[in-house]
């Protein structure tokens, strides 16, 4: 059972299944956080301007 496995990683999986860096993951947090952040308030303000518009 001969595989290539990285000697400086903290894994058993071989370099061709493992997954992306630190850097990409918390890129991609960052990415999707902002993404999250921006479509709460999208959803806060349409829910501020239906809350007005029900009392007129």
């Amino acid at each position: 059972m001969s595989h290539s496995y990285n000697s400086y990683s903290r894994t058993l999986l071989p370099d061709a299944i493992q997954s992306k860096s630190w850097e990409d993951r918390m890129r991609e947090a960052r990415n999707e956080k902002a993404v999250k952040t921006e479509l709460s308030e999208e959803t806060r303000a349409e829910k501020e301007r239906f809350r007005l518009h029900s009392y007129t």
